[in-house]
């Protein structure tokens, strides 16, 4: 019997504008607009809070394999993700080429050794 641990975290594609959002909400719309919106509640709620890395669009190559990189890195073995039917989300097809290189044993990022 195995003693290793798999550690999962779900992931929720939302933060890049497409044509879902934009007929939904107006165009260029993505979840970043509900974090820049955010009020406190209550003393000491401090609102809105603004991402470290910045307010970064996820539907770019080069980030998603900086997330898959940081992940890995600390210790997260796998993700769970929402995926939407083909054609509808450019998001999910980036990232999947993203975790076919990190498979393959280089770096998403930078073609360095993961290992």
């Amino acid at each position: 019997m195995s003693n290793d641990i798999e550690v999962a975290v779900y992931y929720f594609p939302e933060y890049h504008a497409d044509a879902r959002n934009d007929k939904w909400h107006g165009k260029g719309w993505t979840e970043w607009e509900l974090m820049k919106a955010a009020r406190p509640r209550f003393e000491g709620h401090r609102q809105p809070k603004v991402p470290a890395w910045g307010y970064f669009d996820e539907s770019d190559p080069q980030w998603a394999a900086k997330e898959i990189d940081l992940a890995a890195d600390s210790g997260i073995t796998a993700f769970g993700e929402k995926i939407r039917p083909v054609g509808q989300d450019c998001v999910e097809s980036a990232r999947q080429e993203v975790e076919r290189e990190s498979q393959s044993g280089q770096s998403a990022q930078d073609g360095q050794s993961l290992g």
